[in-house]
């Protein structure tokens, strides 16, 4: 697969955006992949020594990316900041609210604009 791949390598999408690989617990990849062979696969065998399955992003429902990602991202962090994260958003990772697409009250400032709760301390 030849994909764009996040910092902590928790994930990464395929080029052509249809497969997404991410990070999951080496026991555990063959249970996923026979509870749906169609949306799941193991990567090539030269990679089975690494934590990594494959998706594919259309047999996936629209709120499972998010999750699969974020449970990846937990793999690869700091208990603490998992923790954190667990606290800001306490419905869970598909649960996240929708962002305003109107204009924000620091539309004219230069630079990101941090609302991480990580960051706000």
């Amino acid at each position: 697969m030849t994909s764009s791949v996040n910092a902590a390598s928790a994930s990464a999408v395929s080029l052509d955006e249809r497969v997404m690989g991410f990070a999951f617990p080496k026991e555990e990849r063959a249970a996923l992949v026979a509870s749906d062979q169609l949306t799941f696969q193991l990567p090539r065998e030269s990679d089975l020594r690494f934590n990594w399955v494959h998706a594919d992003l259309e047999a996936l429902d629209p709120a499972e990316p998010r999750e699969l990602v974020v449970d990846a991202w937990r793999m690869v962090v700091p208990q603490k900041t998992a923790r954190a994260y667990d606290l800001a958003h306490p419905s869970g990772p598909a649960h996240v609210e929708p962002r305003s697409t109107g204009p924000t009250p620091d539309a004219g400032r230069r630079g990101p604009v941090r609302t991480n709760a990580l960051l706000q301390r």
